[in-house]
């Protein structure tokens, strides 16, 4: 759904509000959410864009379809989309062949695959609009049957697209493994890396700041970018710099 918008006029010129405040108790606080009463109904005129990470899971065993249950979805919003990454590891040539968030068909943001030596580990986004609940199933249906699954999840509200501004991988099995980014104020950035270490592993990031780690093997990131950079300098750092490391990284302008 496309985010509900108000605007105000400056210098004899309409533009759109970012945000929007009101004064309690005499103190300015940020709102986000506005409404209007339009012929007796309440209508929404303005949603705050803003993202905010969820919860992150892992779940070891082979399978050829894993779900991750109940995940924290935040609160429900009609603009609500829901980004996820996804790691693995396999054997073999495994691939996605689907992914839902909630009930809902996800689309690709961007996805490295390192079959260095003719084994496999995978980085990847998948985004979906998920207005409803404040928790959902997260399933990914594979071509085979990969192992050490790890998924973050990040609720983003009233991002009018799905379309990423810049992307980048990183499969070089080195460290750090650099995801670099071209930026804009203001632009939502994500990461995520993949470690064929061992469960001890602590994945650092540069560049964005790094959240729960559920297992040694994957590890998400984020930021709100405070500048424009062209690239900002973004890398995942690993204990082992074994050739089946992965990283991806995406960025979104609200």
């Amino acid at each position: 759904m496309t985010a509900p918008k108000s605007h105000v006029k400056v210098s004899g010129i309409w533009k759109e509000a970012k945000k929007i405040y009101v004064k309690v108790s005499g103190t300015w606080k940020d709102v986000n959410k506005a409404y209007v009463r339009q012929s007796g109904v309440w209508k929404q005129t303005f949603t705050r864009t803003q993202f905010s990470y969820q919860t992150s899971a892992y779940s070891d065993p082979a399978a050829a379809a894993i779900t991750f249950s109940s995940l924290s979805f935040g609160a429900a919003d009609p603009t609500r989309k829901i980004l996820i990454g996804v790691t693995c590891r396999d054997n073999s040539s495994s691939d996605v062949v689907s992914v839902s968030i909630g009930g809902v068909g996800a689309t690709e943001v961007l996805k490295v695959r390192n079959v260095s030596g003719g084994y496999l580990s995978i980085a990847a986004f998948y985004i979906a609009d998920v207005p409803n609940g404040t928790t959902g199933d997260v399933y990914i249906d594979w071509s085979a049957t990969p192992f050490y699954h790890g998924c973050h999840v990040w609720s983003l509200y009233g991002l009018e697209t799905n379309t990423p501004t810049s992307t980048a991988t990183d499969t070089n099995g080195g460290s750090p493994m650099a995801v670099n980014l071209t930026t804009q104020t203001g632009d939502w950035l994500f990461g995520v890396a993949y470690s064929q270490s061992s469960t001890a592993d602590n994945i650092t990031w540069s560049g964005l700041t790094k959240h729960s780690q559920p297992h040694g093997t994957t590890c998400g990131a984020s930021y709100t970018a405070t500048s424009s950079e062209s690239p900002r300098a973004i890398s995942a750092s690993c204990a082992s710099t074994s050739s089946y490391n992965a990283a991806a990284s995406c960025s979104f302008r609200p």
